[in-house]
């Protein structure tokens, strides 16, 4: 789903753990699940991981799985990491609080978009839930979260596309205080539909 680069500026967002290596989250689902099939749009339920896997850009060294996050959205329908490059001091201080590697927006397919803090240390044979920083609510009218993207400018702001053809934004501050690692949810600053 999302995946780095080798440290070109245009995917700042993608953490990297050491020099080289990078970290890619991808859904892990049943073969027999039909997450993109129209009549279940918003209505995707159940248990569902997100793999989140360690990379040597370099080529030298196989992938090896980081961490398993599990969750019950059912299937996750796009993944970004936040924006923050390893020379943005503040937002290493941010993670570093929340001792993760990197902040993680997720559209699930049960209609709800959250943004997890994914954690530096994790037993990759067991999957752990993830440290959830907020859930995006929005009507139901609007269906399930398709896609979703960070503001590559202003830090804060998240967007995410619905199956209705509507376009939800976020606003919320990224800081070492953030809900205090509570659950909270977060209505939308603002909603526009497109024809």
């Amino acid at each position: 789903m999302e995946r780095g680069n080798g440290g070109k500026d245009e995917d700042a967002g993608t953490p990297r753990a050491d020099a080289g290596e990078l970290f890619l989250a991808l859904e892990a689902r049943p073969a027999a699940h039909h997450a993109h099939a129209m009549r279940d749009l918003g209505a995707c339920g159940g248990a569902g991981t997100m793999q989140i896997w360690k990379v040597d850009a370099s080529g030298d060294t196989a992938p090896r799985v980081h961490a398993l996050l599990k969750h019950e959205g059912g299937c996750a329908c796009d993944a970004k990491w936040a924006k923050g490059s390893t020379r943005d001091a503040e937002h290493e201080k941010y993670l570093e609080s929340l001792d993760a590697v990197g902040i993680l927006a997720v559209a699930l397919g049960d209609g709800r978009v959250e943004v997890w803090a994914v954690p530096k240390t994790a037993n990759c044979s067991v999957a752990i839930g993830p440290k959830v920083l907020f859930m995006g609510s929005a009507p139901k009218r609007l269906g399930a979260p398709l896609c979703l993207d960070w503001n590559p400018v202003k830090r804060g702001k998240l967007a995410a596309g619905f199956s209705s053809g509507e376009v939800v934004v976020w606003n919320f501050e990224m800081s070492g205080e953030l809900n205090a690692g509570a659950k909270t949810e977060v209505v939308p600053w603002a909603c526009v539909k497109t024809s």
